[in-house]
């Protein structure tokens, strides 16, 4: 028996023949091992990273990281990451909240993959912001490119997007409504509303929106309030208030604040003050909808029926009031020529500390000037200065026409000159005023051709009017014959409708003679300027 611990001759030849043919390179090995190594080295390092920005987005889940926005971008791509759906999603997410949709844009074209979710962040980011158009748009790219059908927030999103075009688009609207049928979302209570809301808006309320709303399985307080408020904006204030009753009679929902200021406004809106008062007893009725809004609703109610003492009898008994009941109350005491309450009231707001914002200092203007009240007005356009309200166009406006109305034509051009936004309104405003104590001449001095006239950008009737009425009135109609008026592109001004308020105010009628639509701007001056004489001496052409 052979020993194995002896190896044969034949053996030592094997194994040393493969000894010569595989001789051992330790550098090849080495080399192998190291880069066996850096490749394991590198995947645990792009681990480590893309756990870091995993992190790092996490974390700014709930900010508004508007400053970082590019920075983790850049760092996105210089790790290598820009392909990858998570991170294109987190950035297409982190631009939609910082509004920058052009970024947002420019992510999502790139994605690699375009998952149903990343469509929904698309068209929501775009609907959020307003861009209907848009919305739309990514929303039939979708149709086209995704495979998977719309989810819930997209379909919503989209009919939010059609309400606001136009007022609803009709025919965009059916063709949803049918794609929403058929995905079986025609009778859910969320996207139904948004279906009663398009169809309202769009001036479909019997056959549209009233047929969504009682196909409806379950009707919440949102699609009652959009119902009732689509009866009441469309002049139907009966079947509003029908339905409202039907509401609280039956106790098929709690009605809330919303409902309560909807219904509200829609009976400001149509004076409708009958309807009004039953809905300020269910008020009275639920104190727990006693809150502020309802309550500055009722006092706009009031003050739009012209029930000025009621709305001011509301107000003293609130316990609870913000800047809005103010300029509520002030703007109702203007609409009904309370102007000298409108003022008491106003200074009674500033003494208790309130801060009238532009609105109620574009009020109380008016207010100064149908009262020619000067040194009232100038307090309140001290505290517009202090308030830093100044550069607001409509507190400008309301400067200039209380100045050109409280006979201080200096002051209102002072106000002029220093106005960034010199538009129709300013100068209808001068205009008026200038002409009205025959000083026109003034305003644009003897040289017409390098007058301010030529820098009117947007002239309409009132402004042509004024214009006129100013030079007959001032005897300068020669050296304004020729004066060249701009109007702004898309924007023609019709002469008649001058030729209206010539003879409503001088009481005249039409002359058979006068083919008034063939004139141009520059005959019109001239027709102008010799006509307003008889008309406003004789009171008939």
């Amino acid at each position: 028996m052979r020993n194995p611990g002896v190896v044969g001759a034949h053996h030592l030849r094997r194994y040393s023949g493969i000894a010569r043919e595989r001789p051992l390179n330790l550098a090849t090995a080495s080399h192998s091992l190291l880069c066996s190594l850096n490749s394991c080295f590198l995947f645990v390092q792009q681990s480590t990273k893309r756990r870091q920005l995993v992190n790092l987005f996490q974390s700014l889940a709930h900010l508004n990281p508007l400053s970082l926005c590019n920075q983790i971008h850049a760092q996105v791509v210089v790790s290598g990451f820009q392909n990858d759906t998570y991170f294109a999603q987190a950035l297409l997410s982190i631009y939609g909240r910082c509004q920058r949709l052009r970024y947002a844009r420019s992510v999502f074209d790139k994605m690699p993959n375009m998952s149903l979710a990343s469509w929904s962040s698309m068209v929501s980011m775009y609907a959020r912001n307003g861009f209907s158009e848009e919305t739309l748009s990514v929303f039939l790219e979708s149709r086209r490119s995704c495979n998977e059908s719309p989810n819930r927030d997209i379909l919503a999103n989209v009919l939010r997007a059609c309400t606001r075009m136009s007022g609803g688009d009709g025919d965009i609207g059916q063709q949803l409504h049918c794609f929403l049928v058929k995905l079986g979302f025609d009778r859910d209570v969320y996207m139904g509303t948004f279906l009663v809301d398009l169809y309202a808006k769009n001036g479909d309320i019997d056959d549209g929106a009233r047929m969504v709303f009682d196909g409806l399985v379950e009707k919440s307080e949102i699609a009652w309030t959009t119902i009732v408020t689509a009866y009441a904006r469309s002049g139907r204030s009966d079947e509003s208030l029908r339905l409202f009753n039907e509401v609280v009679g039956g106790n098929k929902i709690s009605p809330d604040r919303y409902l309560m200021c909807s219904v509200l406004n829609a009976c400001a809106m149509l004076k409708f003050f009958e309807g009004g008062k039953q809905i300020h007893c269910q008020v009275l009725r639920r104190a727990t909808e006693m809150d502020v809004s309802v309550v500055n609703a009722l006092i706009d109610l009031y003050s739009k029926c012209g029930r000025v003492q009621g709305a001011r009898k509301i107000f003293d008994q609130m316990v609870d009031r913000n800047v809005i009941s103010w300029t509520t109350m002030i703007s109702g005491y203007m609409q009904n020529a309370f102007d000298k309450e409108a003022m008491k009231l106003f200074s009674e707001m500033t003494k208790l500390g309130w801060n009238p914002d532009e609105v109620v200092c574009a009020t109380i203007l008016m207010s100064c000037g149908s009262i020619e009240a000067l040194e009232q007005g100038r307090e309140v356009h001290a505290y517009i200065i202090k308030a830093n309200l100044e550069c607001d166009p409509y507190v400008k406006n309301g400067l200039i026409d209380m100045y050109t109305k409280c006979n201080s034509l200096t002051d209102a051009r002072r106000v002029f000159d220093v106005t960034d936004c010199q538009n129709v309104v300013c100068y209808n405003a001068l205009i008026e005023g200038y002409s009205r104590h025959e000083q026109l001449v003034y305003l644009f001095g003897e040289d017409t051709t390098s007058s301010k006239l030529h820098d009117i950008v947007i002239l309409n009737s009132t402004t042509i009017y004024d214009f006129c009425k100013g030079i007959a009135n001032s005897k300068t109609m020669p050296r304004y014959a020729d004066t060249s008026a701009k109007t702004s592109s898309g924007f023609q001004l019709h002469p008649e409708n001058i030729y209206d308020k010539y003879f409503a105010e001088s009481g005249g009628v039409y002359s058979s003679k006068v083919n008034y639509g063939s004139y141009d701007i520059q005959t019109l001056l001239r027709w102008c300027a010799f006509a307003i004489p008889w008309t406003f001496t004789e009171g008939e052409y």
